[in-house]
């Protein structure tokens, strides 16, 4: 009979839904159940908790004030069903530290994915934190820095296994090789896009820590100095769309807002046909999509104030870094790729490195790694 394992999220973000699916249904070793509520915490996230893909039971979550307490795990911790329980590791979850801590009592092995150290936080901040990731046997990590930092704080090699990220890369894959083998890459642009012999694009909610007016001014520069004139295409929504719309007007920018998208069958072939897609606040899951579909992305080099994610760009091979809130430098990054010719060299080194690290198979596999080490 297989072990069974406790996946437990306060709820199913819709770009957590492939790794989980694939987890369910690719796995030789285990059984995966996913304990989450069918509502969102974060309104702005798309919750993804329906179908069958995934066996998953409800367990309810209450807020207050920021601090989150998720019911119903107590069989699951404290049962013989489940002799690993694989936890979101936020120190922001009360309920975690508890039932973490029984689940090691009642000699379950206790899991906490989480994207670990970004930067080296404040004294007090960084005992609680270091404090509720020992509770756990393993950390299941985003990326490289956030293991480098914890073997500084005195972690152990063991403790820290480094599972990367990932969206629906053989969704994006399919996409990408229909586009590749079509007679015309541009086929299958939304109508106002088809006009433009160039743009550059964004995929994110549309809030001020993306800081797209960056985008924004840097077009402007590059037009002023005879660089060339060409639009900013926004895939998302969000609080600050009129106030980037209005901006964008002031600076004489063409802005595309193209809102919402989910189907990859509608972002592929706008990301495949960006020259580059730039994330100015900050790059996380935006990396892996871009890349996915062979586009380069841009983003600062201010790496304690970046996601996990930019692990996945090699200067100026597929992607570039540029002077955290420096638009001259983001407006010459943009130049420099504008200017190359893009070959397939250039895209093979964009999802090559997605292959390698950032897919739901890869996931799979350091996962149960992890799970199966002693």
């Amino acid at each position: 009979m297989r072990k069974k394992i406790a996946v437990i999220y306060p709820f199913v973000p819709h770009y957590r839904r492939p790794v989980f699916c694939t987890l369910a249904r690719c796995s030789d070793s285990y059984d995966y159940v996913f304990f989450a509520d069918e509502k969102a915490i974060d309104v702005s996230i798309r919750n993804e908790v329906k179908g069958d893909d995934f066996n998953m039971r409800v367990t309810p979550i209450f807020e207050v004030r920021g601090w989150i307490w998720q019911c119903g795990l107590w069989g699951a911790v404290v049962g013989a069903e489940f002799n690993t329980l694989i936890f979101l590791g936020n120190p922001y979850y009360l309920s975690t530290w508890v039932y973490a801590l029984l689940g090691r009592l009642f000699g379950k092995k206790v899991l906490f994915w989480t994207h670990g150290w970004l930067a080296k936080d404040a004294f007090l901040k960084r005992m609680i934190r270091n404090s509720f990731y020992r509770i756990a046997h393993g950390l299941l990590l985003y990326g490289d820095r956030a293991k480098s930092m914890g073997l500084e704080y005195g972690f152990k090699e063991q403790q820290l296994r480094v599972i990367y990220n990932s969206l629906d890369y053989p969704a994006q894959r399919a996409v990408r090789i229909s586009i590749e083998t079509s007679s015309d890459p541009t086929h299958h642009l939304p109508n106002e896009l088809r006009k433009y012999s160039m743009y550059v694009a964004c995929i994110a909610r549309l809030t001020l820590q993306c800081k797209f007016e960056m985008a924004i001014d840097a077009l402007a520069r590059i037009r002023d100095c005879g660089e060339g004139e060409f639009p900013l295409v926004l895939i998302g929504d969000g609080p600050v769309k009129a106030a980037l719309s209005e901006y964008a007007q002031e600076r004489g920018v063409d802005v595309v807002f193209l809102g919402e998208l989910y189907n990859e069958w509608e972002i592929g072939p706008i990301l495949y046909n960006a020259r580059v897609v730039i994330s100015p606040g900050k790059v996380g899951l935006t990396a892996m999509h871009s890349l996915a579909y062979g586009t380069p992305v841009i983003t600062h080099e201010d790496f304690d104030h970046q996601g996990p994610e930019f692990e996945a760009i090699t200067d100026g091979v597929n992607g570039s870094f540029f002077h955290a809130d420096d638009v001259d430098d983001l407006a010459q990054k943009i130049i420099f790729w504008r200017s190359k010719v893009r070959t397939s060299e250039e895209r093979q080194a964009c999802f090559s490195v997605i292959e390698d690290r950032y897919t739901p198979r890869r996931q799979l596999e350091l996962i149960e790694i992890a799970i199966g080490q002693r």
